[in-house]
């Protein structure tokens, strides 16, 4: 406010001039736009200034009077991460599933044959288990690249996307096993029966 004119004619050249940004305000004053400048565009600083924005928002209503989240490159960011949070980790966590069916799949085969479940999984892992490192590497690998981006979003999509390749490579050669032993153990399966001709020969 200290730098508003104080006298009428200034401020109303002001007003015109001010009148003539699109997205600023509207002629009807059904709009205007509260611009806030921010330090950086990292996540948390973004963040930070939506959830003041809303607490501000539901602490003090007014009639009449609705308080937006829209412009600016900030607002574009952040409708992006709240997009990001809810989706594209979708498409890391599929990749991790497609890591699980690799191992489960050939497990399954090998229990099926007669095997235990610790020998089965390990001639799944001798069959599978590089092709599943070598694939979350190469992926990892592609996107890290990302992180060097100019651009904040590619930025931090690429170290996201990079990090969660490795962890659901590593929680599917672990974990998935365990949770197989598991499942054994409550749901033992049923053992082939082996005819005596068979062992005969």
């Amino acid at each position: 406010m200290s730098v508003v004119p104080i006298d009428s004619g200034n401020y109303s050249a002001l007003a015109v001039e001010i009148s003539r940004i699109p997205g600023t305000m509207r002629k009807d004053c059904s709009m205007t736009a509260a611009h806030i400048y921010l330090a950086d565009h990292k996540a948390t600083t973004i963040n930070g200034v939506i959830a003041a924005v809303k607490d501000f928002r539901a602490k003090y209503p007014m009639d009449g009077v609705k308080i937006r989240l829209a412009s600016g490159n900030a607002g574009v960011l952040a409708a992006i991460n709240d997009e990001i949070e809810h989706s594209v980790m979708v498409l890391a966590v599929g990749i991790g599933v497609d890591y699980a069916f690799y191992i489960y799949n050939r497990l399954q085969l090998h229990l099926a044959k007669g095997l235990g479940i610790v020998e089965a999984f390990e001639h799944a892992i001798l069959e599978v288990g590089t092709a599943t490192i070598f694939t979350a590497i190469t992926l990892a690998a592609g996107v890290v690249t990302w992180s060097f981006s100019s651009l904040k979003f590619q930025a931090d999509m690429g170290k996201l996307l990079a990090f969660m390749f490795i962890v659901n490579m590593v929680m599917a050669i672990t974990v998935l096993p365990a949770f197989a032993v598991w499942l054994e153990r409550i749901f033992p399966r049923r053992r082939p029966v082996r005819t005596v001709g068979a062992l005969a020969h």
